[in-house]
């Protein structure tokens, strides 16, 4: 038996309200219940001071980077900004732009020449395997600039830029 906060009757272990008085009674959360409730705590904590510890990495690495390492990244950067608008218009450019699947992209440098691999639905809804290159600010899908531009050329493998679109 234990006794009742408010009135101090006896009471059942298990009772949920005292009988006497009415009172809710307030369960103790044990050990198993304390020992869960420190392991969250000290997980929450670690979480937080690892992020803030990543924060001052990442800060230390940027401020370390050379001036090259910086104009290689912005080279990156806008190569891939560029296959990401080339892609978007392409499948603006489908019949059904949902049936889009690109195997392959392919870049120069500076993302001056684009070349897509890919298959879509045709009119008849057939999954044919296209080729497309954007070059000079003009896509073709002519066999001979395919060959001019992509065939057997040294070019970037664009893998980032396909899965954003």
């Amino acid at each position: 038996m234990i006794k009742c906060p408010e009135c101090e009757n006896n009471i059942s272990p298990s009772a949920k309200i005292c009988p006497g008085c009415g009172a809710k009674l307030k369960r103790s959360v044990g050990l198993t219940g304390k020992i869960i409730a420190i392991a969250l705590t000290l997980s929450i904590f670690s979480c937080i001071f690892k992020t803030e510890e990543t924060k001052q990495l990442n800060a230390q690495i940027e401020a370390n980077k050379t001036p090259e390492q910086l104009a290689q990244e912005a080279k990156i950067n806008t190569r891939n900004f560029r296959v990401v608008i080339a892609g978007k218009k392409l499948k603006t450019s489908l019949k059904d732009p949902s049936s889009l699947q690109i195997e392959s992209i392919l870049s120069d440098e500076m993302a001056n020449v684009i070349c897509f691999t890919y298959r879509a639905k045709n009119s008849f809804g057939a999954l044919n395997k296209e080729y497309l290159v954007f070059y000079n600010e003009t896509a073709s899908q002519d066999t001979k600039a395919w060959n001019k531009h992509c065939a057997n050329k040294k070019l970037f493998d664009m893998i980032t830029a396909r899965s954003a679109l």
